[in-house]
């Protein structure tokens, strides 16, 4: 027998957070905290919280952690850069993890800021937990809003890895060059000192679902025009395999006064006797001189971050061709990349 009852406070505090998040996601969490202080632990409200956490938080967080090459990377870079008595400006709280790497590095201070209050908050907890609260500043701030006054001061260092799979995403360029220009002491170091894309052309290993072919006797090449552009797939996917040689795309050297003027780069490929099926994009960081991070397709090496592979089009399928030209268009929160057919030679 099933009994129904009218919905008790936490339900109904449950139920208008729900409806709150669909405007304001922040709001919705405050209220959630509130209605907790009255009903601690009601499961309908702690469910809830957890939704909006993870609505709040992307999940890219925890495998970003997780990344032990990107995170053994940042370990060699910061041994080498950091300085006993330094203080060390981070962008991009996260967790914590560079911040306390950072300290254990021998960096006096560090301050670090986390536009997500959510991710603050607990960014503290961590940094308390492990005994650290009284080298680290947490300021629940966007870096680019910040006056030298509100950190204490110019520092001496800077340190970020607040990077996009395209490098150019997460206003990760604008905000280096506002901490260099305001937040950093003249000439001081980054971390990293400079960024980078890559490109080559990749055979996707695996059948591939191609509606210009005829399937089951019939013409479907008309729904071609729903296929993706282009997927994303982790660096060490099977299903990439590089086809000749890389070329850089465009390079960043955060050490000096970098160009962030959106640009237009064309790019010219030929893959000889071989197939291919897709042009692979990725990034690459020098942390500090010598300490390099960088996951080619097929290296045989996870990240966290992923390689953008643009697919060959439907109109270029049908007609064989080993050269192509492909366009890029870069801006400082934007990437594109598209085909031009036919090639033409330079």
């Amino acid at each position: 027998m099933v009994t129904k009852q009218a919905l008790t406070k936490p339900l109904l505090a449950a139920n208008a957070a729900k409806r709150i998040a669909k405007q304001d996601p922040r709001r919705a969490l405050k209220w959630i905290e509130g209605a907790l202080q009255e009903f601690p632990d009601h499961p309908a409200l702690m469910g809830m919280r957890s939704r909006l956490l993870q609505t709040s938080v992307p999940f890219w967080h925890i495998p970003m952690m997780n990344d032990s090459l990107r995170n053994g990377a940042y370990k060699a870079a910061l041994a080498q850069m950091v300085r006993p008595g330094m203080r060390v400006f981070e962008i991009g709280t996260g967790a914590g993890l560079l911040a306390m790497m950072a300290a254990r590095a021998g960096a006096h201070h560090v301050v670090t800021c986390e536009a997500n209050d959510s991710i603050a908050q607990v960014a503290r907890e961590v940094i308390r937990d492990n005994g650290l609260s009284d080298r680290i500043t947490v300021i629940s701030k966007n870096s680019t809003n910040l006056r030298p006054d509100e950190i204490g001061g110019a520092c001496d260092l800077l340190i970020t890895e607040t990077f996009d799979s395209m490098l150019v995403g997460e206003g990760a360029l604008p905000s280096i060059k506002h901490a260099k220009q305001s937040l950093l002491r003249p000439n001081g170091p980054v971390c990293p000192i400079r960024g980078w894309v890559k490109a080559q052309l990749v055979r996707r290993s695996v059948p591939r679902f191609d509606v210009t072919q005829s399937i089951e006797g019939f013409d479907l090449s008309a729904f071609a025009k729903f296929e993706p552009k282009g997927i994303f797939l982790k660096s060490d996917d099977p299903k990439l395999v590089p086809v000749g040689t890389s070329v850089t795309v465009i390079e960043y050297d955060f050490t000096t006064d970098f160009d962030l003027s959106p640009c237009e780069i064309s790019l010219s490929f030929d893959a000889g006797e071989d197939t291919f099926d897709g042009i692979a994009f990725w990034m690459g960081l020098e942390l500090a001189p010598g300490v390099v991070y960088e996951c080619p397709p097929g290296a045989g090496s996870a990240s966290h971050w992923e390689t953008f592979c643009l697919l060959k089009p439907a109109s270029m399928r049908q007609t064989q061709t080993n050269a192509v030209t492909v366009r890029v268009a870069i801006d400082v929160d934007m990437f594109q990349a598209w085909f031009d057919w036919p090639h033409q030679p330079t």
